[in-house]
């Protein structure tokens, strides 16, 4: 990968300068007034299926790859007028010009599409949605799900003893539950810039490089306590969301008991004659049709929030991991050998290879700087720990104010499947939306294999995938 250390070409740059100079401003914001609410109604109605939820993490994965570009394109200190002027001389970059699009490529030959050959299908966001997702939620289940695994069997030992009165094994549920609160809050440390770092260089082997993610890590405490404290922030509205249909016949009879009372009545004879107007449905006794059009609409306006808490989180996870990655770059703490050949491309392309050489300095103030940047590394620490641990927190608070088995504790949609749909299974059976993500994965996978080996034997070179 000696070459690559080279500045990328810059042949067509002058082209492409009279070309965004002839394109009038106004069309450009015409078209984000077009594309962002498209793009987050179809993130935000994904959310309700689990199959959907797949095509999220995927789109966002893609998300996080153009912020960690845009990231590095400010810090050579944006080369070109814009960033499409900076982003044209590598075909490769030139796909994160625009925010990914959900299921069809850009056209070939536009600023924004990512290679020749798939740029030219149709539904190629789609693919590239899809095996960016599952790839990514297989690496962040492996390192997150035997935490929740154990927060479930430690919520379901407590409250058995609770109701048991097995005073022996009463610590059994309690230790249970902590070991798993550790194992979530450690396995935080490390998950969000090793989830950008396989965004980023399209490759799930990356996310396992335990070396290379921990050495940003610690080139990163500030950025990664701010993950964490956005991420506790932003889990308060998301579990409030999830929370609050338990809460809203009570809710909406106490509101029709003040009408009432406004009308006129008495407050005791406005509960006990209570009613509703015609066409509103009864809160005291509502059908399973009335329930389950009420949830529906509950969980749509929500995904539009969680999906929004999404962009403003993996966003975040993008700009930390790129400026990390600089920094450890320049530092000399990272090599050409430990990052891979696209980061090393893209670094090489903007010129942010040079190592920077440190200034000498007098020992009194080497000495105090050593000392604050130790004091400051364990506080950003400290702060990582307690807000992935006031994440998890809501999240217990939230399921003891209302319970949701399995997937209460399994699955925290912030961060791992962004699957935000809380129907009771008596209102909506989840096994057939369960059995249709399994088939279509391993359905998928086949055809890959299959496709693999057909190309192997006809000598057909594999078309690079969308990113």
């Amino acid at each position: 990968m000696t070459e690559l250390s080279q500045p990328l070409p810059e042949s067509s740059a002058a082209e492409d300068q009279a070309s965004t100079a002839r394109r009038p401003v106004r069309s450009r914001w015409a078209r984000r007034l077009w594309t962002v609410p498209w793009k987050w109604t179809v993130g935000a109605l994904l959310t309700q299926t689990l199959l959907g939820a797949v095509l999220v993490f995927g789109w966002l994965q893609r998300w996080t790859c153009r912020t960690a570009v845009k990231t590095w394109w400010r810090h050579a200190g944006r080369p070109g007028r814009t960033l499409a002027l900076g982003l044209a001389p590598d075909p490769a970059l030139a796909a994160h010009v625009h925010a990914p699009d959900w299921f069809r490529a850009l056209p070939a030959g536009t600023m924004g599409a990512a290679d020749g050959g798939t740029s030219r299908r149709w539904l190629g966001s789609l693919r590239a949605n899809f095996r960016t997702g599952w790839q990514g939620l297989l690496n962040t289940l492996a390192l997150t799900l035997p935490a929740g695994v154990l927060m479930q069997l430690g919520w379901w030992g407590g409250w058995q003893n609770s109701f048991h009165k097995g005073y022996e094994q009463f610590l059994v549920g309690p230790a249970v539950s902590w070991l798993g609160i550790m194992l979530f809050v450690g396995a935080m440390f490390y998950l969000p810039l090793a989830l950008a770092r396989q965004a980023v260089t399209g490759q799930w082997r990356e996310f396992w490089r335990w070396s290379t993610t921990w050495t940003l890590v610690r080139h990163a405490w500030a950025g990664c306590a701010a993950l964490a404290v956005l991420g506790a922030f932003l889990n308060v509205g998301a579990m409030a969301l999830k929370t609050w249909p338990a809460f809203l016949p009570q809710a909406r009879t106490s509101e029709r008991i003040q009408e009432l009372v406004k009308a006129g009545l008495d407050p005791a004879a406005a509960a006990q004659s209570l009613t509703f107007p015609p066409g509103a449905p009864d809160w005291n006794q509502l059908t399973e049709a009335e329930a389950r059009a009420i949830l529906d609409r509950h969980f749509v306006f929500a995904g539009f929030v969680v999906f929004g808490s999404l962009l403003v989180w993996r966003g975040l996870a993008g700009r930390v991991y790129a400026s990390a990655v600089v920094r450890a770059v320049q530092r000399g703490a990272l090599g050409e050998e430990q990052l891979s050949e696209r980061e090393w491309r893209t670094l090489a392309g903007f010129g942010l290879l040079r190592t920077r050489e440190a200034r000498p300095r007098w020992w009194p103030v080497r000495l105090a700087a050593w000392a604050a940047s130790r004091t400051g590394r364990l506080a950003c620490a400290v702060t990582v720990f307690l807000g992935w641990f006031l994440f998890v927190g809501v999240a217990y608070v939230g399921e003891f104010l209302a319970f949701h088995p399995i997937i209460g504790f399994l699955n925290q949609p912030l961060v791992q499947i962004p699957w935000f749909r809380y129907v009771p299974a008596h209102l909506q059976d989840p096994a057939p939306a369960l059995w249709l993500t399994v088939l279509v994965l391993v359905g998928v996978l086949c055809f890959s294999r299959l496709s693999r080996w057909f190309r192997a034997r006809r000598g057909t070179p594999r078309l690079a995938p969308e990113t």
